[in-house]
């Protein structure tokens, strides 16, 4: 499971505040234990020495001296705690406090793994950035409403059967990602594709994966002008390489040569990488696909994509 190099970066800089607020927290308890236990800085003190002393005694051998600083620091500690719980505390009060004990507030594990509360904060970042560029807040399947969808045929199809049809596919695509399949969402606006692709997005993400959200009228311009101020694309490398990539509203943008290429690059780069991408569009054929983006692409998205016809009235209106 990956997460953006941007989400792992936040990540970071949460722990490390963490642990600059947990360390001063540590050190006022502390503070407070040594204000309220008027002999405990003495103990803890002669403690310490006591310490050093046996590190010296068991580099020269001494086995005798060894065992009389052994019992006078178990002497010491009883007493520690004696004093400590007369004022009201215990010995795992002086402990260092963690927001998390299982990593310490690092991120990573004793096991060198990621710990389960960095991969939050990162799964935290990847949905506060598609609830800001997405145009409706994170959807969920739950709340794709099929009464909006007529029962009436509609050039032989009934709508609420094909996109009753339609969230069965999207809900099982998720379930069963990470995989090498692709969705095409397909037909007018207002059908519901953004919610189902949002919904998609929102349950890969709990499953602590990478997702990229975008437009397809902004994505290609951002490229493009990465490329004029020679500059390396990032957002180039990141449609690429994402464990999701959601292109949303494909054919909305402006076309060109150059525009069309790099559609072309991000569509075949995933292809051969058997990364999943999910694409709604307006256009509800292939003819119309094909005359826009020409044969590769449109070959691509036919044929290496599961289509999903989206049909019915817009529901934006029916909900008014």
């Amino acid at each position: 499971m990956s997460y953006s190099e941007k989400a792992n970066n936040y990540a970071n800089l949460i722990l490390e505040r963490r642990r600059e607020a947990n360390a001063q927290a540590t050190l006022k308890k502390r503070q407070e234990i040594a204000v309220k236990c008027n002999n405990y800085t003495d103990l803890e003190t002669y403690r310490r020495e006591l310490n050093i002393r046996k590190l010296k005694a068991s580099l020269q051998g001494d086995k005798v001296g060894l065992e009389q600083i052994s019992k006078e620091l178990q002497g010491i500690s009883n007493e520690i705690k004696t004093t400590l719980a007369n004022h009201g505390y215990s010995i795992k009060d002086l402990d260092d406090i963690h927001t998390c004990y299982l990593c310490g507030d690092t991120g990573i594990t004793k096991d060198g793994s990621v710990c389960v509360c960095k991969n939050n904060l990162m799964r935290e970042y990847e949905l506060d950035h598609i609830q800001k560029v997405s145009p409706l807040s994170l959807s969920s399947f739950e709340s794709f409403d099929l009464s909006y969808y007529s029962h009436n045929r509609i050039n032989g199809f009934i709508p609420y059967d094909v996109m009753k049809g339609n969230l069965k596919d999207c809900v099982e695509f998720s379930k069963r990602f990470p995989c090498s399949d692709n969705l095409l969402l397909m037909g007018n606006t207002g059908l519901g594709k953004t919610h189902l692709a949002l919904s998609i997005a929102n349950e890969v993400l709990k499953k602590g994966y990478e997702v990229v959200y975008c437009s397809c009228s902004n994505i290609l311009q951002i490229i493009d002008e990465e490329r004029t101020e020679n500059r390396y694309s990032s957002t180039l490398t990141s449609l690429k390489r994402c464990d999701l990539l959601i292109l949303d509203d494909l054919g909305s943008e402006y076309i060109n040569a150059y525009y069309t290429s790099m559609l072309y690059d991000i569509l075949n780069s995933r292809i051969s990488e058997q990364l999943s991408t999910v694409i709604t569009t307006n256009f509800n054929d292939y003819e119309k696909l094909k005359a826009r983006y020409g044969d590769k692409i449109a070959s691509r998205l036919i044929g290496c994509f599961k289509v999903l016809p989206c049909i019915g009235d817009d529901i934006r209106i029916n909900r008014v």
